[in-house]
């Protein structure tokens, strides 16, 4: 039987299958406060990209073959795409973690995806040249789990697939000119009336694009066959939805599942499942036009969730591990060994920072998550997380969020004197201007936030920062008790290159700026975005440098970029390290006289505060208190011992400590 020549079969397909497509919404989740995607008809020469920009679709251009920008052999944008609607997507959406939109047509269509040459899935970054197709995989190994097939139709000269340029300017008319980067083309593996799609994952590049296409009349016996969503967790749901040909007069499918011609309608219809292991779902049909079968998977997570109640911790202090697992699975937790499947939990205490794992195995089924926990550095002072107020702070950050004055995208704005509590219970502050050593302004502080990271340590610090494109950042730190600081400060923007040449100057304990002569750079050569921001990422744009603080003036710290080429300076965090804090107030001075046995001690102190003054035959117990009611006096305080008897205690070692 000649299917397409029978006159009852064309009828049943222009039922479901109209002459004209158009998109009737789109859904998003994780924009953040970036503009919403817009339905627009019309997909054509100069047709606007974005919904937030003046980038147009335009034409590719080629030279000697290959993709050139300036090029003089033009091709339009391919006939296939153009008088269709399609998405105009946010461009800043481009590197938002978790971005999802699924697009709704009104009749069975086909979906093209344009994706901007330029992205490096797998390194997740713009390396890929603009000259030749992106490298799938990594924040783009949606487009290899989707199924998105490249599409190549012979409109590219020596057999290149097909590609549409970008005019970013939206200045220029006609293909091919005003170009600046290039798109190439993907074809969803099915028609259907819903698809989803994600973005880039990264900044730096175009947010992808979409164009909805009304499927070509045919009468195939199954359309389409897909699970919505096709991963779920044990007790979840998923929809089965189905396009088949609407003649349909037998129809099943398998796992339980039964007759669906009860749930069909015009060839449309789903059924609701919640399997408890990963299950392949088997569409089988017949109708006039043939018969045909299709399968789909609903992958059950091994691992629905694991979390721990805090992440930074003292040595030795308890953390509770918490996790979901399917009820099948056999589950292991690092330093645990086995422990239960299910609804579950353990506590421990570890004694150093570690990733703990936790494994899930389930025949030839493996999953794990991971969650690094993370012990105080000896003598920390404080971890400040600096940056724009939206951020996701750094585990162990002073108040458990970001230090800032403004959200994304806040420019020009200060930061006023803000109260802090040190990991010490020290009360101390921290003001952030663009001041430079001379008391003259330079530039302005600007606020940004560059999406969210995948997690610790550090990531979070690096997703956002403050910056002053013209060199100078200010911070002063206020209500330091008198000692000398180990200081970190963290240099680094996920989106772009910056200042090469960070000069690092401190005031000094008698207030006077001074260069320590550690130079800081922000500069790489391809960015890396939050979302595949790493430790050593961070680590390489940290830079070690001390200061002294006499108690009583502040300590203020310069990141001064001015001299070099690129003057935008970034700050993402600072970390404070008080050095010798496990013995308390450095000591600066101690001074016997054999002639009056008196013991004459000199520590650095905080005017107002009490101290205790402790004795010891050894290193390791101070058990004999001296004093515990010495008031500290500006700078350094000095206590004298009266009448030491060295012929009973030859030797003695002191510590003073802060009691209030």
């Amino acid at each position: 039987m000649n299917i397409q020549s029978t006159p009852l079969l064309a009828a049943l397909s222009s039922l479901i299958l109209p002459a004209a497509a158009s998109i009737t919404s789109v859904s998003e989740t994780n924009l953040g406060g970036d503009a919403a995607a817009v339905i627009a008809t019309g997909f054509g020469e100069d047709a606007l990209t974005f919904s937030d920009r003046t980038h147009q679709h335009n034409g590719a251009a080629f030279e000697a073959d290959l993709l050139n920008i300036a090029g003089t052999t033009i091709i339009d944008l391919p006939d296939y795409l153009v008088g269709n609607d399609y998405v105009s997507f946010a461009n800043n959406a481009r590197d938002n973690v978790n971005y999802e939109a699924t697009i709704q047509t009104d009749v069975v269509s086909e979906f093209y995806l344009l994706v901007d040459n330029r992205i490096n899935g797998p390194a997740g970054n713009n390396s890929s040249p603009n000259t030749s197709d992106p490298d799938l995989g990594g924040t783009l190994q949606w487009v290899i789990d989707g199924g998105w097939e490249r599409v190549n139709t012979g409109i590219s000269p020596n057999g290149q697939g097909d590609y549409t340029g970008v005019d970013e300017g939206g200045d220029a008319v006609g293909a091919g000119l005003g170009l600046n980067q290039f798109y190439s083309v993907y074809k969803h593996p099915g028609i259907s009336a819903l698809v989803t799609v994600n973005s880039n994952g990264l900044g730096g590049n175009n947010m992808i694009s979409l164009v909805a296409v009304p499927a070509p009349d045919a009468n195939v016996p199954i359309g389409s066959f897909a699970a919505v969503p096709s991963v779920i967790s044990e007790g979840d749901s998923a929809s089965l939805d189905w396009i088949i040909h609407s003649g349909i007069t037998l129809g099943t499918i398998d796992q339980g599942v039964g007759d669906i011609l009860p749930l069909t309608t015009d060839g449309n219809g789903n059924v609701s499942v919640s399997p408890t292991v990963t299950t392949t779902y088997t569409l089988d049909v017949e109708t006039p036009g043939g018969n045909d079968s299709a399968e789909v998977t609903v992958t059950v997570r091994l691992i629905s969730e694991f979390s721990a109640d805090t992440v930074f911790i003292d040595a030795g202090d308890p953390v509770t591990f918490s996790w979901s697992t399917r009820s099948d699975a056999t589950v292991t937790l690092t330093d645990v060994g086995s422990v239960s499947a299910g609804d579950s939990s353990v506590t421990i205490n570890p004694t150093e920072s570690k990733t703990y794992i936790l494994t899930a195995v389930s025949g030839d089924e493996t999953e794990t998550a991971e969650i690094e926990i993370l012990t105080k550095s000896a003598g920390l002072y404080a971890l400040l997380d600096l940056g724009a107020t939206n951020g996701t702070p750094q585990a162990g950050a002073l108040t458990g969020a970001q230090i800032g004055a403004g959200a994304h995208n806040e420019n020009g704005i200060d930061l006023a004197t803000t109260t802090l509590t040190s990991e010490t219970g020290d009360e101390f502050t921290i003001a952030i201007a663009n001041v430079a050593p001379d008391g003259t302004p330079a530039g302005r502080i600007d606020w940004r936030d560059r999406g969210d990271s995948t997690g610790n340590p550090l990531t979070f610090l690096g997703e956002d920062l403050l910056k002053n494109n013209a060199g100078m950042i200010r911070v002063t730190l206020g209500g330091l008790p008198a000692g000398t600081y180990e200081i970190v400060s963290w240099h680094y923007d996920p989106n772009y290159s910056q200042a090469e040449n960070i000069a690092i100057l401190t005031t000094d304990a008698n207030g006077t700026a001074a260069d320590t002569g550690v130079t800081g750079s922000a500069a790489y050569d391809f960015p890396v975005s939050s979302i595949n921001n790493t430790t050593e990422n961070m680590n390489s744009r940290a830079e070690i440098f001390s200061v002294e603080s006499n108690g009583v003036d502040d300590v203020i710290l310069y990141f001064d970029g001015r001299a070099g080429f690129d003057t935008e300076v970034p700050l993402n965090g600072l970390q404070i390290t008080l050095l010798g804090a496990a013995s308390g107030p450095e000591i600066v001075n101690i001074d016997f006289d054999p002639a009056t046995q008196n013991l004459t001690l000199e520590f650095l102190s905080i005017p107002g505060a009490t101290y205790g003054i402790y004795a010891g035959t050894d290193l390791i117990n101070f058990d004999e208190e001296r004093d515990d009611n010495v008031i500290g006096q500006a700078g350094t305080t000095t206590y004298v011992e009266s009448r030491v008897d060295t012929s009973v205690t030859p030797k003695l070692f002191y510590r003073v400590q802060r009691l209030d």
